[in-house]
């Protein structure tokens, strides 16, 4: 209700007109007070289990829509997680990851959203007593890899989207596999590449003596 524009001081009494429209019987109206705070604690469960959905997912797809009102660029995105359980079953959660606001829609406008969205989703999950306990972690990395598909439109900004979202996601992996076939000779093939690299840049650049003038900026 707040967040379609109702004042925490009226959102009890709305919660009554609406619930007695209904035929059901409210014992107690919700003062302005516990209205903020069921938004804020609500807000904060709510990342805290999209993040450990995330975490335990092997996969997942997304989707995504925006429109307009009064001149203000609204985004809305969604999830779709599967994992299996301990008891071996496939399970599948749909999961709404909110409606905000936006500068523009523009593709690149809508990716830097979309990395907020789970940054900010991995930041709170992270730093909560319950992924210790669970020996779970959230990186935007790992999610990237995670990331198999989206449902969108067919409209150009869209299209524009995905290969952007392609493009991360191939990033991360090269890097990934990378980093896995350089460690697989251990610490000394990380150094030995690292210096065969150096040595090659100080050739391009004429020997050491004009290597050694080169400043850091």
């Amino acid at each position: 209700m707040t967040a379609a524009g109702c004042s925490k001081e009226y959102v009890g009494a709305m919660i009554e007109v609406i619930c007695e429209a209904a035929g059901v019987t409210v014992d107690a109206v919700m003062s302005s007070c516990t209205v903020g705070r069921a938004i804020l604690e609500g807000g904060i469960a709510s990342e805290l289990q999209i993040g450990h959905e995330i975490a335990q997912a092997k996969s997942f797809t997304t989707g995504n829509d925006g429109t307009t009102h009064n001149h203000v660029n609204l985004e809305a995105r969604y999830m779709h997680v599967g994992h299996t359980d301990h008891l071996g079953n496939r399970q599948h959660k749909s999961l709404l990851l909110g409606v905000d606001t936006a500068v523009d829609h523009k593709a690149t406008t809508q990716l830097e959203g979309w990395v907020k969205k789970i940054t900010d989703i991995a930041e709170v999950y992270n730093a909560s007593p319950f992924a210790h306990w669970q020996n779970l972690s959230l990186q935007l990395n790992d999610v990237l890899k995670k990331w198999r598909g989206m449902h969108t439109d067919h409209s150009k900004d869209q299209k524009k989207l995905v290969k952007l979202v392609e493009y991360m996601r191939a990033e991360v992996i090269y890097e990934s596999l990378g980093f896995a076939k350089l460690m697989e000779g251990g610490v000394q093939a990380v150094m030995n590449s690292n210096r065969n690299v150096e040595l090659k840049l100080i050739l391009q650049h004429g020997g050491s003596s004009n290597w050694n003038r080169l400043t850091t900026a």
